[in-house]
């Protein structure tokens, strides 16, 4: 076991539970092992424990996906931020296609939809379920009555609208540190660093 990986799989000094799962510490491991060898820079225990810190919430199916891009499109060792950007990326794609699929479940309905009671009008269907990102897009697009009336002309700039608001709204539902997460990060960091600082020999 070399030593990038060795820093990683002992724990990196960080005390406590550790915040990844045992698959997704393992993916870890491995891919900064990778890392290390092909950008030939080695990873410190302190180094270690922010990736393993910043990436806790990502799955071992997240994690290798967006490190294989990396190791594919960056042209230097890939940060956190790099790695993050990639599970965007593909959320992003994600994000589109699923409003593509409300968008048109929305458009092909329309004709049929009572706009005060939000579901098909005479059929006998149950209500439309639209995501609670679609329902913000609607609202920005002028409700379903808006949208009605919009002329065939312009629906292609009321999608664009829709588009728009509804990757808005998923991004307000999307995972971020907040304040105090970012702070425990810091200190297990400053930890990791001390331990590694105090485990070197003088």
């Amino acid at each position: 076991m070399n030593q990038n990986q060795a820093l990683v799989q002992s724990g990196n000094g960080i005390s406590g539970k550790s915040p990844v799962d045992s698959d997704s510490k393992t993916t870890l491991a491995k891919w900064l092992t990778i890392f290390g060898e092909h950008y030939s820079k080695e990873i410190s225990a302190a180094n270690a424990a922010i990736y393993q810190r910043a990436l806790a919430e990502l799955t071992v199916e997240e994690l290798e996906m967006a490190c294989l891009e990396c190791l594919k499109e960056c042209r230097f060792m890939p940060t956190v931020a790099d790695i993050l950007a990639k599970c965007r990326r593909a959320e992003s794609d994600n994000t589109n296609e699923s409003a593509d699929q409300e968008w048109d479940l929305l458009t092909s309905n329309l004709h049929l939809i009572d706009w005060q009671q939000k579901c098909l009008r005479g059929t006998g269907e149950p209500p439309i379920q639209f995501s609670l990102a679609a329902q913000a897009a609607i609202r920005a697009c002028g409700g379903f009555e808006g949208i009605y009336y919009t002329k065939p002309e312009y629906m292609s700039h009321l999608r664009r609208i829709f588009m728009d608001n509804y990757s808005v709204a998923v991004g307000r539902e999307a995972r971020q540190l907040t304040q105090g997460e970012t702070k425990e990060l810091l200190e297990q960091v400053r930890n990791a660093s001390l331990t590694y600082s105090e485990s070197e020999p003088g």
